[in-house]
């Protein structure tokens, strides 16, 4: 017999379990009444059925019969404990959940583990849990990742349920984000490649990430009718049904059982129900259980009446829609009054927090005193004390990941409180220095006005997938951190900055004035203090590419990147001053925390042979450190052999000169480190052509050039043709004999000083050639040839002084050559 048929959601009779315990006091419980009204707006007029609210708390009411009993729902308040089991102690709840065909689950998502267990085991006394079933989880997304997200209540029944949809409601914007979702509800996820793509709630995930639906898109889905499955037993997808007994006991074909593995949502539900179950646990001694972590502060941000939310969508909309300066304006003063009114309720919260962490450090101190030697840890005790379960447990690693960043131990417990001076920002997760001069970066906001100190604003890359690029997660360290930004991965700034009250709005709505998805924000403020949180929000904006310590190497290269572009875009006067002026004040700040070989590169140390670069011990220093000691850095330096400054990829190359320029070297000496650099780069590519077995069989042909050269000069000086003499070598000659391809040459010409190399160093350019050309096969590295050039009594001259160079000197350089060694 086939089995009946799929129902409209509309069509079948519906369900509403709905948290009105005290955490869901006032915003939270009138959001979760306008949810159950948006459900029976899904209703089918052919649906007889009334829709059955379930208050639930510690406690349960009677069911609420919608819409006829209507204003009962409205008159609900918030109070007690949670405990989603009390449903089950109702016999008019169970007789609703009984003859619906789907069931919704509304909560604010706190519960103990203990409840957690005690739900999960009588949803499978009393048959439920082959119940089509969606669990909406209400709260704040200001609360952290979602990652981090309390889903302690659902997640029982997301286990068992095969057709279950786990959502987040954010109470303050109303956006509504698929968690997960298995069974009939996969129908409402993105599709890829004919694939449903779950979304990843990995550590690296943003809110920005997770696909989004409305209420009314639910009326698509197709429920299948409940299945019938017996308390022991756990129902998967394609209608398998199976008994986790069977399988510890072996009773049941390992191939199978492997078959059931690889599905994910099958692997998911089994993992998930046996967690739910829970493990028996040894009691923790009185005193340990006593004793209670310090609380963290908060993330979350006060915002009265939402004043601030709606005002920066209303001056946002504003803004794109070219509403007149009064208007905007009008909208800027009362976001300004709307920022300064939260950061006074914010003040308030932060000594409330500062008191209670006082308290509950003294009472921590006093059991510790007497019992600290008696205290014994047993792992899963260490694991799952004190800690409610989060949407990463959804995840296919959440069940080997390393959580010891989460877990506490007894020396947490009397950890000194903080001062209470609140040097925090609005911003979450940065701090102030207020007694350190030049400590942050301080302007007009582009969004509200307001004198503040200042946020970049963060964004997703543009959606392209460069070859070979690191992968996510991956943390790949980088040789050459600098030559990254030309990526469309690293393409991660937003040109939006603004003050760190506004960054919080448009990261917590993925939004801003320009066309950007928001994923991020990094408050323009000591970066000795803030940088942890620093190179935590890069990691996750990234997306964990690379390694944590390459990262502020590699942003400064995005910065030093974006310096260029701002330049060129539309934009007005002030706003392109003002963010040039951030970044460069950004800038300043990373190459004092960049710590980078003291060669700038592991592979640019002497006996570095390639391979994993963590095999060669190598000596740090900031990144400012290395560039400033000019007698090590400086290429013409007689004692630099290294020459690190040359021998840096090509593409991070007018970032180490831009630098320079910021450290207030001369224009004359960033001229000729830039000429250095162009003419070590021509003896890279030329001196592999010189081997008997170059790549791709590839010729040298710089004689031909040269022969090409000296026909030009023959005009004036006769003599030079019969001799093979070139005096003048232009960029646009070495680039027309692919000595320089474009890549290189598009990188040189970002550098405001190559426009000076590219008049003026022609004869310089023709000598080192004829050099290159006679003496190049001598040698067996660029580095080995520029260093014997560059100390050569005769010829050091084109490489010390490229801009005293004219063709006459030039003329009689080269017509030594052929007599006279390097060294002479």
């Amino acid at each position: 017999m086939s089995a009946p048929p799929s129902q409209s959601l509309g069509e079948v009779p519906v369900c509403v379990a709905i948290d009105r315990s005290g955490s869901t006091y006032g915003q939270v419980l009138q959001v979760e009444i306008g949810a159950v009204q948006s459900i029976c707006s899904l209703m089918s007029p052919r649906n007889e059925s009334p829709v059955r609210v379930l208050p639930w708390c510690d406690q349960v009411l009677d069911p609420i019969s919608l819409p006829k009993q209507a204003t009962a729902l409205q008159h609900l308040t918030s109070s007690g404990g949670t405990d989603p089991s009390v449903l089950y102690s109702s016999a008019a709840c169970l007789e609703a959940l009984s003859a619906s065909g789907l069931w919704f689950l509304l909560t604010d998502g706190e519960i103990e583990d203990g409840l957690v267990e005690n739900f999960a085991l009588k949803t499978a006394q009393h048959g439920l849990h082959g119940l089509a079933c969606i669990v909406i989880v209400f709260g704040s997304t200001m609360r952290g990742p979602p990652a981090a997200c309390n889903i302690s209540v659902g997640i029982a029944t997301y286990a068992v349920s095969p057709d279950c949809l786990f959502l987040f409601h954010d109470v303050s914007t109303g956006r509504l984000s698929i968690l997960q979702a298995k069974g009939c509800f996969k129908e409402l996820l993105p599709r890829y490649e004919q694939t449903y793509k779950q979304p990843d709630l990995s550590k690296y995930t943003k809110w920005a990430d997770l696909p989004l639906i409305s209420y009314q898109s639910l009326s698509q889905v197709k429920v299948p009718p409940p299945r019938k499955v017996a308390v022991d037993e756990l129902a998967l997808q394609d209608n398998l049904v199976i008994r986790m007994q069977d399988i510890y006991s072996g009773n049941v074909d390992p191939d199978y059982v492997y078959d059931l593995m690889r599905n994910e949502d099958n692997m998911k539900s089994m993992l998930l129900a046996e967690a739910t179950k829970g493990a028996s646990k040894d009691l923790a001694e009185w005193l340990q259980s006593q004793k209670q972590p310090l609380p963290a502060f908060t993330s979350e941000r006060p915002d009265i009446n939402e004043q601030a939310q709606h005002t920066v969508m209303k001056l946002l909309e504003a803004m794109r829609n070219g509403a007149s300066d009064e208007k905007i304006q009008t909208l800027q003063s009362a976001l300004r009054v709307a920022h300064a009114a939260n950061w006074q309720q914010f003040q308030k919260v932060f000594q409330t927090h500062v008191q209670e962490r006082n308290r509950l450090s003294s009472r921590n101190t006093a059991f510790g005193r007497v019992n600290r030697q008696s205290i014994t840890w047993d792992d899963n005790l260490k694991k799952n004390r004190g800690r409610h379960r989060r949407s990463s447990y959804l995840c296919e690693d959440a069940w080997a990941r390393d959580e010891s960043d989460e877990d506490s131990d007894y020396d947490e417990f009397t950890t000194p409180t903080r001062g209470e001076k609140l040097d925090l920002l609005f911003l979450p997760g940065f701090e102030r220095c207020h007694n350190v001069p030049g400590s942050e970066f301080v302007g007009p906001c582009m969004l509200c006005r307001k004198e503040s100190p200042l946020a970049i604003l963060l964004k997703s890359p543009p959606h392209v997938s460069t070859p070979n690029f690191p992968r996510r997660n991956s943390h790949t360290a980088l040789l050459f951190p600098l030559a990254m930004s030309r990526f469309a991965e690293t393409d991660i700034m937003s040109f939006f900055i603004c003050c760190d009250s506004c960054a919080l709005y448009l990261v917590r709505n993925c939004v801003s004035p320009l066309s950007d998805t928001v994923t991020g924000a990094l408050a323009l403020v000591s970066l000795e203090k803030n940088k942890t949180t620093w190179l935590e929000t890069l990691d996750s904006t990234f997306n964990g590419r690379f390694n944590m310590s390459d990262l502020p190497t590699l942003f400064l290269a995005v910065l030093d990147k974006k310096i260029l572009e701002n330049k060129f875009r539309s934009a007005i006067d002030e706003h392109k001053s003002l963010y040039h002026r951030a970044l460069q004040w950004a800038k300043g700040e990373l190459s004092g925390i960049a710590e980078v070989s003291d060669t700038l590169s592991p592979s640019l140390r002497p006996g570095h042979r390639g391979g994993n670069r963590q095999k060669y011990p190598e000596r740090t220093l900031s990144l400012s450190t290395v560039i400033s000691n000019r007698a090590l850095f400086d290429p013409a330096e007689a004692t630099n052999a290294d020459i690190s400054m040359l021998r840096y990829a090509i593409d991070g190359f007018p970032v180490l000169i831009r630098l320079l320029e910021d450290q207030g070297v001369s224009q004359q000496e960033l001229q000729k480190h830039t000429f250095q650099r162009l003419v070590f780069y021509l003896t890279e590519v030329h001196l592999p052509t010189l081997k008997k077995k170059s790549p791709e069989g590839k010729q040298s042909n710089l004689p031909e050039m040269l022969h090409r050269l000296a026909s030009k000069s023959a005009t004036t000086e006769p003599q030079l043709l019969s001799r093979n003499v070139a005096t003048n070598a232009s960029v646009e000659d070495i680039f027309s004999c692919d000595l320089l391809d474009a890549a290189a040459l598009e990188s040189f010409r970002t550098l405001d000083q190559f426009g000076n190399v590219e008049r003026q160093t022609g004869p310089a350019i023709a000598v080192y050639l004829h050099a290159l050309s006679a003496y190049g096969k001598d040698f067996s590295t660029p580095k080995d040839f520029f260093n014997a050039m560059k100390v050569s009594p005769w010829l050091k001259k084109a490489i010390h002084m490229p801009f005293g160079i004219s063709e006459g000197l030039a003329a009689d350089l080269a017509l030594q050559i052929p007599d006279r060694p390097l060294e002479s």
